[in-house]
């Protein structure tokens, strides 16, 4: 329920903005940012977020990567094809800083996206590619760690 989460978020906002807990506070507005997006205020989500940035830059790198990531996000789905993708290669570049995997699903999305508004087909097929790579490698390596049954045989 889309008020309720909202004013979920501003409570969990306004205590941690006045308990002094940084990172709580970024993780309350990046809340609040994903419901405002869901519902098209496209414009007060990007500042929360961008407050998030700051947050996380000064606080927690990985709050911070998210945070570009998120942000990238809320552009795709406002049609800003250019900051869409300056966000994803913010965050895909905070991500190899912090010794990540850089294709992350999400950030493949933005990047296909933004290339395709772009008339960049090479380089949304490129990222396409790597999406279709972190899926499968996820899907391999949950199947390699099961005990062998696989549709009710022992292998």
């Amino acid at each position: 329920n889309m008020p309720e989460d909202e004013a979920y978020y501003q409570r969990a906002y306004d205590a941690a903005e006045a308990g002094g807990m940084p990172v709580f506070e970024a993780r309350a507005l990046s809340g609040l940012a994903h419901c405002h997006s869901d519902q098209g205020q496209y414009a007060q989500a990007i500042g929360e977020m961008k407050r998030v940035v700051a947050i996380g830059e000064k606080y927690s790198p990985s709050l911070h990567e998210q945070a570009w990531g998120e942000l990238s996000r809320v552009f795709r789905l406002q049609g800003n094809a250019d900051s869409s993708l300056y966000a994803a290669r913010k965050s895909m570049e905070l991500r190899r800083q912090q010794g990540k995997p850089p294709y992350q699903q999400v950030l493949c999305r933005s990047f296909i996206w933004a290339f395709l508004q772009l008339d960049q087909v090479d380089s949304a097929f490129f990222y396409s590619r790597k999406s279709f790579k972190s899926v499968m490698s996820i899907t391999v390596s949950k199947c390699t760690t099961c005990s062998g049954n696989i549709i009710g045989r022992k292998a």
